[in-house]
């Protein structure tokens, strides 16, 4: 089941992720299927200090991104 799961997000997650680097953009990988992309080109949010999840779940003010709006 495990393999399974993880051919499943390669084949999901691959393409966007190879693109996601070409432009600079960081990648996080949270959880099988799920994925965070920040742009390094924008600072961090100062309500949840780039985590994009405040104690309250996602954060508003970034809207879980992590970064600062420029």
């Amino acid at each position: 089941m495990v393999t399974l799961l993880h051919l499943l997000d390669r084949w999901a997650f691959d393409e966007l992720d190879r693109r996601a680097r070409e432009q600079g953009w960081e990648v996080r990988r949270p959880a099988p299927l799920m994925r965070v992309y920040r742009n390094s080109n924008l600072g961090l949010c100062k309500h949840c200090l780039g985590e994009g999840f405040t104690r309250r779940g996602i954060c508003h003010g970034c809207l879980g991104s992590g970064r600062g709006r420029p």
